[in-house]
């Protein structure tokens, strides 16, 4: 199994035994009733994921109470996905590349707190919250 694939594993069955939710395909979503939930998984040592734009064209504000769940390290990062993608997945901070479909790339900061900062323009930072399995676990419950 390569690194990558043993990644996406990370806290996998956690969002799906304990959160209830369901993995649409073999995507960064996770889907249960009108939630929906965006959870790369970050396990490298730059501390860097993607977004890729053919998953978030999937997320509609006006239908969905959309998450950005972070599965960092052993950590769990959460966010509004709304908001998130307001400030942080600009058309003009996307990456073209030949060899992936259009996406954006971050990198997590911990110091003074925890936030995502795009690649592309270092300004702009986005603070995300640490959330336990317990909290999480209340709060997917309570929907």
């Amino acid at each position: 199994m390569s690194d990558v694939q043993k990644s996406t594993l990370v806290n996998k069955s956690f969002l799906i035994r304990d959160l209830k939710l369901r993995q649409v395909s073999n995507t960064t979503i996770f889907r249960r009733g009108d939630c929906f939930v965006l959870s790369p998984s970050v396990q490298n040592q730059h501390n860097w994921f993607d977004i890729r734009e053919v998953n978030i064209n999937k997320f509609n504000p006006e239908v969905h109470n959309g998450y950005l769940l972070i599965r960092f390290k052993e950590r769990f990062l959460f966010g509004k996905l709304d908001t998130f993608q307001r400030e942080m997945l600009r058309d003009d901070l996307i990456v073209n590349s030949s060899v992936l479909t259009p996406h954006w790339k971050f990198n997590i900061i911990e110091s003074p707190y925890t936030h995502v900062v795009n690649q592309r323009n270092k300004l702009k930072k986005y603070k995300m919250k640490d959330a336990t399995k317990e909290q999480l676990i209340r709060f997917f419950n309570k929907m």
